[in-house]
């Protein structure tokens, strides 16, 4: 120790310093050489999350989006039938060949072709944020689930309703055979049993069969992807925490909204809607819902709202809904809301999973304008009616 002292005492009298100074000298030299390599290393893994989603980012921007965008969404609606349909697509990136296809194949074909994308932009991402491209996958699966559920329920036969759902994720060309001749609901209900949309179907049968309708079954689908998209929060990385927790919260709260103004507009009571909200939202909170639903009208309601970022979409619908008594109107400008908040996650998480949310969450409106054209070509609808169900980033003119 007296040999330390020492060496300390003729190091500071070389400096000019005494014992003590050296000592708070060393010291303060220590602090910021550690400040120094914080930084560095917190820079080092900015480079790091940079450099593992430059591919993914690159990829999707190159893709685009072509089908939220107005301009391009007013060329579909004025396709004369299926086939001049099918070649704005293709010039649109969708490539969608109807030769030797029946042209009502082609919303079969689009979804194969969206389901093919999705499974691309799942195997490019990095692990970080994995978990939750994963989870969106039953979105995409649910969907189809519904699209079977509710033609089983209006009677649709058995050779239509083969034809129509389209082989993606776990709907396997051997599931659709077995659904599809399923002779009653119940069974097709059954025939899932083996898949992970097995149980919580199976849990919603009883509900179904004492109010008469398929609404507790596609709540039950709703309730089991929510559900896998908050398990991804905690399996994601931390520096892709935000964008992925601020689109889930978003997401939430939206269609907790949407079942409030369903079941509003329905009759439900307080505890029948509690059922169906979904916990998790960036904003409002389950027992917050709870409160709000117990206004007696979907305005009163709804005027609870005020001061959040929703408010805004569902004041614009609210003329509409005053007018005819229609909640589609609330419905649409929510997803136009959410389409926006993806594509502000693409603005602010630029270089990391912003574009890549933006990305999946426009694929699925793009597929809702697509087939809302070929529905439309179908029925003959007027292009300017379907503009109003098309949604888009901007207003279609």
């Amino acid at each position: 120790m007296d040999d330390f002292t020492a060496i300390i005492d003729q190091l500071g009298g070389s400096l000019g310093l005494s014992a003590m100074e050296l000592v708070l000298a060393a010291v303060a030299v220590t602090f910021v050489i550690i400040i120094i390599l914080g930084l560095l290393i917190g820079y080092w893994n900015v480079l790091s999350l940079i450099a593992y989603f430059a591919y993914p980012v690159a990829r999707v921007k190159a893709i685009g989006n072509p089908l939220v965008d107005p301009q391009k969404v007013g060329q579909l609606v004025e396709s004369k039938n299926l086939y001049d349909l099918a070649t704005k697509l293709k010039n649109f990136g969708h490539p969608v060949d109807l030769h030797g296809e029946e042209p009502r194949m082609v919303e079969g074909l689009l979804m194969a072709f969206y389901y093919a994308d999705y499974l691309k932009l799942e195997d490019s991402v990095p692990d970080s944020i994995k978990p939750f491209i994963k989870a969106y996958r039953c979105i995409l699966e649910s969907e189809q689930l519904k699209a079977a559920i509710r033609m089983k329920y209006a009677g649709i036969p058995l050779d239509v309703i083969r034809q129509e759902l389209t082989a993606i994720g776990i709907m396997t060309p051997a599931l659709i055979e077995k659904m599809s001749g399923a002779p009653t609901l119940d069974e097709m209900i059954l025939s899932l049993r083996q898949t992970e949309y097995g149980k919580p179907l199976s849990e919603a049968l009883a509900a179904y069969k004492e109010n008469h309708t398929p609404l507790p079954l596609e709540r039950a689908l709703d309730t089991y992807v929510f559900q896998n998209l908050n398990a991804s929060r905690l399996r994601i990385g931390s520096s892709i925490s935000g964008p992925v927790n601020r689109f889930i919260g978003a997401y939430i709260d939206i269609a907790n909204i949407k079942t409030l103004i369903r079941a509003k507009n329905d009759g439900l009571t307080t505890d029948q809607v509690a059922r169906y909200l979904i916990s998790g939202g960036y904003r409002f909170p389950e027992w917050r819902l709870r409160q709000i639903y117990e206004y007696p009208n979907v305005p009163e309601m709804l005027s609870q709202f005020s001061g959040s970022e929703y408010y805004t979409s569902i004041s614009k619908a609210m003329p509409l809904y005053e007018e005819n008594g229609s909640i589609v109107p609330f419905e649409l400008e929510l997803d136009r809301q959410l389409l926006s908040i993806a594509s502000t996650l693409a603005q602010v998480y630029h270089l990391s999973g912003g574009p890549l949310i933006k990305f999946m969450v426009a694929r699925m409106f793009e597929m809702r304008n697509a087939r809302l054209v070929f529905h439309g070509i179908l029925r003959g609808i007027p292009g300017d009616d379907l503009k109003t169900y098309a949604i888009c980033e901007g207003t279609m003119q």
